[in-house]
């Protein structure tokens, strides 16, 4: 029975991170349905985005921004149907003329991910690569 403790906190725990994870998606369904019109900038179909799309981000950005750092770590969900291009979906701050304090390496907290984990690891990723490339690069 003592060998099965440690087991039963380590499920525990990992159920309860994806607990917070679904929390964020169900918050967030209505908020990223304001940056749909940024899917086909975001998606390599459009060469710049919709005035309603930056209309939208501003909205995301001001209210949670946590669903943007959700949309990224999301990126190459199946269920989403399309392939989101990072480097793009990052540059939507600079394209929309839209400031904010929020920063790619404020996801992993506000996602409630554990900062050593691989999900947390993506946007230090990211953020080493934005930090690091002077073009544009198609990241998926």
């Amino acid at each position: 029975m003592k060998k099965m403790i440690p087991v039963i906190i380590i499920l525990f725990l990992v159920g309860f991170g994806q607990c917070d994870i679904n929390e964020d998606r169900a918050k967030c369904g209505d908020q990223l349905m304001a940056v749909a019109t940024c899917l086909p900038y975001v998606s390599d179909e459009a060469p710049k985005p919709t005035p309603d799309c930056c209309v939208g981000f501003k909205q995301v950005l001001d209210t949670s921004p946590a669903c943007f750092c959700l949309l990224i770590k999301d990126r190459n969900d199946p269920s989403l149907g399309l392939q989101i291009n990072v480097t793009r979906s990052l540059t939507l701050p600079q394209v929309c003329k839209v400031t904010t304090k929020a920063s790619i390496s404020d996801c992993p907290a506000a996602l409630h991910l554990a900062p050593n984990s691989t999900e947390a690891q993506i946007f230090t990723q990211i953020g080493d690569t934005k930090a690091n490339s002077t073009a544009p690069s198609h990241s998926t």
